[in-house]
């Protein structure tokens, strides 16, 4: 089904994953991802030597319009590396420069949002949304300084900001008012990314951005990746998929065991590249 509407019915000795995919999409599923753009030279993020809790001696760079993608093993440290970029977890030892300008290692989250870093977290539903408020007032508290002045929010402000985010990732609702908790998966997500986007941030860290939705959501989150990389914006995701990394990713950093085991361009890339350094083997 799509769109409400019956696509195909087959026996499924007589079909593949591809034709599930390209019908439920509704288009091949070799354009599931978009082609990638250019990377500029210039560098938006610097991490150097990065300890955290799992996390030990994590030191790169990303540049601006670059989709990183970052990838490893359950307890590699990838989810942790992006709670200590978003200001969510202190780290230990080393330094995150963000446009030149260096983030002190106990900023908080308000803080590095400031500087221009937002995450979109893994679990959304009870970290991304308050799934009992309706989708203008989640963007809303996100963005209370571009609503309010001198204390009092802006009502009309608030429907503006929804409206332009609803618009330009495509939520399906009723209205902005209506409850996060009522929304797919995939909508859910959408306000998570909403709330973020409107803040216009230097680098979006995003982990596991497509679990659990369905795939033709998938493809435009893929799409809006790509979207928000032409436009300058440094994206970081973290995802224990590898075909996604390397399909809509520029480069690919492999953690093992809590350090960088290898940094490879998504391009020509394979599954069992990605899995040798996951492994911590050489790929000599």
């Amino acid at each position: 089904m799509r769109n409400g509407e019956t696509i195909t019915t087959k026996n499924v000795a007589d079909t593949t994953i591809g034709e599930v995919i390209s019908t439920m999409v509704g288009r091949n599923a070799d354009s599931l991802y978009p082609e990638r753009g250019k990377t500029s030279t210039e560098v938006t993020l610097v991490v150097e030597g990065l300890d955290g809790r799992r996390v030990t001696d994590v030191s790169f760079t990303a540049h601006k319009g670059e989709v990183l993608g970052i990838g490893g093993l359950a307890g590699s440290g990838r989810s942790e590396l992006l709670r200590i970029l978003a200001g969510a977890q202190a780290s230990k030892a080393g330094t995150i420069t963000v446009g030149g300008q260096v983030i002190p290692r106990r900023a908080g989250v308000g803080r590095v949002l400031a500087a221009g870093v937002a995450l979109v977290p893994e679990e959304r539903r009870s970290q991304g949304v308050l799934l009992g408020s309706s989708i203008q007032d989640n963007i809303a508290l996100a963005n209370i300084s571009s609503v309010s002045r001198l204390g009092w929010v802006s009502r009309g402000r608030i429907a503006e900001i929804a409206k332009r985010g609803m618009a330009d990732l495509q939520i399906k609702a009723r209205s902005a008012r209506q409850p996060v908790g009522e929304l797919s998966g995939g909508n859910q997500q959408k306000v998570v990314l909403a709330k973020m986007l409107a803040r216009k941030p230097q680098v979006l860290l995003m982990d596991e951005p497509t679990r659990g939705i369905d795939v033709g959501t998938k493809a435009e989150i893929y799409r809006l990746i790509r979207e928000l990389a032409a436009t300058g914006t440094t994206v970081i995701a973290v995802s224990s998929e590898l075909p996604e990394l390397i399909g809509m990713c520029d480069r690919i950093l492999i953690m093992h065991e809590g350090s960088i085991a290898g940094d490879v361009p998504a391009e020509g890339a394979d599954d069992e590249l990605l899995l040798s350094y996951a492994y911590g083997r050489s790929t000599s």
